[in-house]
């Protein structure tokens, strides 16, 4: 069993969170916002954080970003939990952040449990791997992402070019 530190500005939220991690045996420390978070995540060692990304101040992804940059606490495995809709920019931003997984709201309790337990079982080899995995998929995601964008610009560009055509005939 670990030491999950739940960050969430919502309280519902993290008294679904703080029952469901407490049955399954775990200690739960609460935060309800990134400074709060960050602050003590600088004095207590935690085995996991779960962490909403949209809260007021210091979103999620500041304080991934600012966890990683702590060279104590830089592998610390986080879980995002966020009701912000799929986009290629927030994803990236969880995956080059250091986040190990991603559970969309609302959510099942069953599915942060399970994600929780597999993160903690992990070996640090393991959760390396998945961050290396993750920081790629971020890469390729952008990739793909620009490539899209690229696209976009060019079937514009072609269609400006056809309308001036037409223009001139």
């Amino acid at each position: 069993m670990g030491k999950i530190l739940i960050v969430d500005d919502e309280a519902p939220i993290r008294a679904l969170m703080r029952a469901t991690l407490t049955m399954a045996g775990h200690q739960v420390v609460e935060a309800s916002g990134g400074e709060e978070a960050l602050e003590k995540i600088k004095k207590t060692e935690f085995d996991l954080v779960v962490l909403d990304i949209m809260m007021p101040v210091t979103d999620g992804y500041e304080v991934l970003e600012r966890v990683k940059a702590m060279p104590s606490r830089a592998n610390l495995p986080m879980i995002v939990v966020t009701a912000r809709p799929y986009e290629s920019e927030g994803i990236m931003r969880e995956m080059t952040g250091g986040a190990i997984d991603h559970i969309s709201k609302p959510f099942d309790p069953a599915d942060l449990e399970v994600a929780v337990s597999k993160a903690l079982s992990a070996s640090e080899s393991q959760l390396e791997l998945k961050r290396g995995m993750m920081t790629r998929g971020a890469n390729l995601y952008g990739a793909v992402d620009k490539m899209r964008q690229l696209g976009g610009e060019v079937e514009a560009s072609g269609r400006r070019g056809r309308s001036l055509l037409r223009r001139d005939d």
